[in-house]
């Protein structure tokens, strides 16, 4: 990974233009041109404004930044007077002036056309308008009580701004933000917990989001969230709220007064039986920012260790099972209560794209994207084999199968016009997903990630996963829904390798634009790893995964990718058009244009197939590795070699090698 890029200051900018105008006669247009050439190769021009410090002090965010200052400091001088009338009247003029102020920066942030957002954010980061938002819902909160409505809108555009900007985050950290946030965490939970007042779960959603957004690519970040206790008050909040669950751990919830930040994730959201989506949301997204190593400019990362002491200390995996299994536990009865929940997720959906600012920023709001928000983080919290082994026996193993093979039923059902039936083993049923790719993914790549244990590999061979895997690895490579031989059991021997390590970092849940939703390779590529994670080391589970029709999957799969990557290529190349069958037959398919995100992903997707074939036939025996040539699976693999060879040159070499080929570097 190449080294972050230093930052240009504005002067150093500034005297680079002027010099090209004044000593080589060029044009300002001209001038800006080629100090962009010049810098942008060794440079992060991100806090640039390249029209100049004049235009920057005359930007209308730098203006909108002035007038909540202003309004910020009238608020603050206010907040001392005596009660009169006359000064109430003047604290709420002045609260109204701070909101109105916070409403313009809003607009002046982010204007309509894409290409003004560079040098605006700029701006804002000149302007400290991160620091000065905080402040801003500081000195307008009372004292004690819930946060006042201005919490709403300035969390919305500080969490828009984190995610954009470096500077932003950095500017958070410095203003107290781990600890005002904290605060106004707690005091939305405060309702029901002190007594009084219903708690307000949407900005304890946005204190959430804009926490998360704050970890985004900040090691410093996540480490102040991951330790922070807050001297008292909201501890008491967070063990009232844990109680609140009927089944609570008596012992875990009075310990929660060593946990701080954290426990108000766990105890007082992802515990409570009330709070809604987008809120668990928000605090499994948290939890999978904290676990996350994406700070490229950090010298190491303590993402393992966090993930450790959440598992470890803080229980983390249980409570986020108890939230996927309560979100995922809806009644499949009545179609009066389905419509009910539709118009309820229709609503939530509208409150988070308002909460979200625009459709790229909207916050999770349907009960299908907080599991994939949790799915997400258990596959990050998950990080060592006593975690994986402790979330099994806890039932989650099982729970996220019924997820996976749920989301393959529906797919089925809605692509090919029958009957999804059945319903999954387990304790999870279902979510009304939204997309059933998106949530094949989700639930795909936890499994996954839980699979790297020996015993948890033996459990889903003997719970029929093998059979769901071959039928999603159909489905979502645009195949049908696949077939699959009934599984009555596996065992498998304990090994030491671990699965894949090149697994493509996929931000569902997390700080990533984008509405939740897939195309059929999205869930192909954690489906195949699956797959892949299973078989490693394992005879019996991979004699039990040629039974139920793996080899003949995974072939028939790598064909459809190989023969799509073609004709694309060739179309790209204008040597021929596409022919009919590279087009997608369903609406799990996919596309390889060079032209879509797609082509990345079938890469992915035959990476992982020429993995998992190679550890099938490494540890499946002469008729496994029979059955891969006999279905053809050599110049298959060659096929995706030449096709990724960045991708699949290594896994591709190495399945046909253990396949008994001699020339298998050709």
């Amino acid at each position: 990974m190449p080294p972050a890029k230093p930052k240009l200051a504005q002067e150093d900018w500034d005297e680079a233009v002027v010099t090209n105008i004044e000593d080589f006669g060029m044009t300002p247009e001209e001038a800006v041109a080629a100090a962009a050439e010049e810098f942008a190769p060794r440079y992060d021009l991100s806090a640039v404004v390249r029209a100049g410090a004049a235009a920057a002090a005359a930007h209308p965010v730098a203006l909108a930044a002035a007038a909540l200052r202003a309004a910020v400091e009238e608020e603050e001088g206010g907040s001392g007077s005596s009660g009169s009338s006359s000064s109430t009247h003047a604290g709420a003029a002045a609260a109204a002036a701070v909101e109105s102020a916070v409403a313009a920066l809003a607009e002046a942030c982010f204007p309509a056309a894409e290409e003004d957002r560079q040098p605006a954010l700029a701006v804002a980061a000149k302007e400290e308008a991160a620091a000065l938002l905080l402040r801003a819902v500081a000195a307008a909160a009372p004292a004690d009580g819930p946060p006042l409505p201005l919490l709403l809108p300035a969390l919305r555009l500080l969490r828009r701004l984190l995610l954009r900007s470096a500077d932003a985050r950095a500017a958070f950290l410095q203003a107290g933000g781990v600890e005002r946030c904290t605060d106004w965490l707690a005091r939305s939970l405060l309702g029901v917990a002190a007594g009084g007042g219903s708690r307000d779960w949407r900005a304890a959603a946005l204190v959430a989001a804009a926490c998360e957004a704050a970890c985004f690519k900040s090691e410093e970040a996540k480490c102040r969230f991951a330790s922070y206790v807050p001297p008292a008050g909201p501890l008491e909040i967070a063990a009232a709220a844990a109680t609140a669950r009927v089944d609570a751990d008596e012992e875990q919830a009075a310990a929660v007064g060593a946990g701080g930040f954290v426990s108000l994730l766990l105890k007082g959201v992802l515990a409570s039986p009330e709070a809604p989506p987008a809120a668990v949301a928000g605090a499994a997204g948290v939890l999978r920012a904290l676990t996350y190593a994406d700070d490229e400019s950090a010298l190491a990362s303590r993402a393992f260790t966090h993930a450790r002491l959440l598992a470890k200390a803080h229980g983390a995996l249980r409570e986020l099972l108890f939230a996927l299994q309560r979100l995922s536990s809806c009644s499949a009865e009545g179609e009066e209560e389905e419509e009910e929940e539709d118009d309820d997720e229709a609503a939530a959906a509208a409150a988070a794209a308002a909460d979200g600012g625009d459709g790229k920023d909207a916050l999770p709001s349907t009960r299908a994207e907080a599991v994939a928000a949790v799915l997400a983080a258990v596959r990050s919290v998950a990080a060592n084999d006593d975690a994986c082994r402790g979330f099994s026996d806890d039932g989650g193993v099982r729970a996220c199968l019924a997820l996976l093979r749920r989301a393959v039923e529906r797919s089925s059902s809605e692509g090919e016009g029958g009957g999804g039936g059945g319903g999954g083993s387990g304790s999870a049923s279902r979510p009304a997903p939204a997309c059933p790719a998106a949530l094949a993914r989700s639930a795909a790549g936890a499994l996954r990630q839980l699979a790297n244990s020996d015993p948890v590999k033996e459990q889903l061979a003997g719970e029929g996963a093998l059979d769901v895997i071959v039928g999603a690895i159909g489905r979502f490579s645009g195949g049908g829904s696949g077939g699959g031989k009934s599984v009555g059991g596996g065992g498998g021997k304990a090994g030491g390798d671990a699965a894949d390590a090149d697994d493509p970092d996929d931000q569902q849940g997390s700080c990533k634009d984008g509405g939740f939703a897939a195309r059929g390779d999205d869930a192909l590529e954690p489906v195949a790893g699956l797959l892949a994670a299973m078989t490693l080391r394992q005879p019996e589970v991979t004699a039990a995964a040629a039974d139920a029709g793996a080899v003949e999957a995974l072939c028939a799969a790598l064909g459809r990718l190989v023969a799509a990557s073609a004709a694309a290529a060739a179309a790209d190349e204008g040597n021929k058009a596409p022919p009919p069958q590279a087009a997608p037959p369903s609406s799990s398919s996919f596309s390889c244009s060079a032209n879509n995100s797609s082509s990345s992903n079938a890469a992915a997707c035959c990476r992982q197939l020429c993995l998992a074939a190679r550890n099938m036939a490494c540890r499946g025996g002469p008729g496994v590795r029979a059955a891969f040539l006999a279905a053809g699976a050599e110049p298959l693999l060659r096929a995706a070699k030449r096709a990724h060879p960045a991708a699949c040159r290594d896994v591709g070499s190495a399945a046909l090698r253990d396949l008994g080929l001699d020339n298998y570097n050709a």
